[in-house]
């Protein structure tokens, strides 16, 4: 496990309202990935896409849950590494990787040692998925060259 999962300092007085933020982000998230994959030339969605993980990364990253401001860092940098009409090619895996992500920042949400009452079996690791974002960050950025 990574150094990384411990450095999450979260304000216990906003997590509540992040939370709130955060889950009506992911919709946004899971209906532009919906309208995306039914549009194949869709870059609305793609924009949207951009900024639902900037503002996940901003806000994460605003009250201290860094793991999701990593991760959604990472999103929002896979989707900006390329124009939108070149990355339709990499749709499947943008938005299978993008599905996982929505997927981790559910359970991270659910997973702040700073809140006593909320269970956690042991820390969610975001290291993994930040590398395969990576690794198909590189497969987009050739496709842009």
């Amino acid at each position: 496990m990574s150094d990384f999962l411990f450095q999450d300092n979260v304000d216990t007085e906003l997590f509540p309202f992040f939370v709130e933020e955060a889950q009506e982000i992911i919709k946004t998230i899971e209906t532009a990935l919906h309208t995306w994959h039914s549009n194949k030339g869709d870059v609305g969605s793609i924009r949207t896409l951009r900024r639902s993980f900037h503002t996940l990364k901003g806000a994460g990253n605003s009250i201290g849950h860094f793991r999701i401001g990593r991760v959604s860092g990472a999103m929002k940098t896979l989707l900006e590494s390329v124009e939108p009409q070149r990355i339709e090619a990499l749709q499947p895996q943008v938005t299978k990787i993008s599905l996982t992500v929505v997927e981790l920042i559910k359970k991270l949400l659910l997973d702040v040692p700073a809140i006593p009452h909320l269970p956690t079996a042991r820390p969610v690791d975001v290291e993994p998925i930040i590398l395969q974002i990576e690794s198909l960050q590189k497969t987009a950025s050739q496709l842009a060259a």
